[in-house]
């Protein structure tokens, strides 16, 4: 068993150009918020468990112990990504990852509800959950529109030498506060495909990643809402998101290896509505 426990604090202002000045979250007072949040991670072997050889159950849990604004000064994503996670009511625990997993060489396979930060773990830039690396929502996990906090489905993923390729199935609604199987995708589903290389150019650890995702979810044309409704198109409309992923390593750590100074980015399009994104 691997139990991994974080207990963290936000203690938040916002600066209102006066000196010596901070003010609250509606912009009225002068004082400071405080909040926090609790993480839990378990990861159990089912192999030394005497239960199946290969597998893995895993689980993430989380409580929010008071609520900080996530978004301040304007900023089009939350500023602080671990104020406003997990989503649901403040105060109530959620098991945000609860799911399966089983490996066979180099495929592996996860079963269940998902916390697609916990994706993340590995990645060399992003991903930490906003309590780690960094705290805005668009580094934290970089938002696609067509791909929720919590998913509910399975993911299959094939390495094969430095290149890792993935295929990803869920229900296309957030599954945060959801524990049943009863009722998923009875709105459509989402597919991704993804195929990610992490080797090494011109002497330094580096990575290139595409991934495309898709929704079969009948949604409706964002610009038939502000025509009169005998104007109104009617048609259904699919969202989608391609991204491209990299980083490359300039100066590596000497003290921490796989730390350093590096140049990394990630470039997404969509073909827009109903996408929101």
């Amino acid at each position: 068993m691997n139990l991994r426990l974080w207990a963290t604090g936000f203690y938040q202002g916002q600066w209102s150009g006066d000196v010596g000045s901070f003010t609250a979250a509606d912009g009225r007072g002068t004082k400071f918020l405080s909040g926090g949040r609790l993480d839990a991670l378990v990861d159990l072997d089912t192999t030394k468990l005497g239960l199946w050889r290969g597998g893995g159950i895993h689980a993430h849990l989380e409580l929010e112990g008071g609520r900080v604004p996530g978004f301040r000064g304007g900023a089009l994503w939350p500023v602080n990504s671990g104020a406003i996670l997990p989503l649901g009511s403040p105060k109530q625990l959620e098991a945000t990852s609860l799911y399966i997993s089983q490996r066979w060489g180099g495929t592996s396979l996860l079963v269940g509800k998902i916390n697609a930060i916990d994706l993340l773990a590995n990645d060399p830039f992003f991903g930490g959950w906003g309590i780690d690396r960094f705290m805005n929502l668009a580094f934290v996990a970089p938002p696609s529109g067509v791909v929720p906090p919590v998913i509910m489905g399975g993911l299959l993923a094939q390495k094969i030498g430095e290149v890792s390729l993935s295929a990803m199935v869920f229900d296309p609604s957030d599954q945060t506060t959801n524990y049943r199987v009863d009722g998923l995708f009875a709105d459509g589903a989402n597919v991704s495909l993804a195929a990610q290389w992490n080797g090494r150019a011109w002497g330094r650890a580096s990575n290139l990643g595409l991934s495309y995702t898709f929704s079969t979810k009948d949604s409706v044309d964002l610009r038939s809402i502000l025509l009169p409704s005998e104007l109104q198109i009617g048609a259904s409309t699919y969202p989608d998101n391609l991204s491209l992923q990299f980083g490359h390593t300039i100066f590596p750590g000497k003290v921490r290896p796989g730390k350093g100074i590096g140049l990394y980015g990630k470039v997404a399009a969509t073909r827009g509505n109903p996408n929101p994104i």
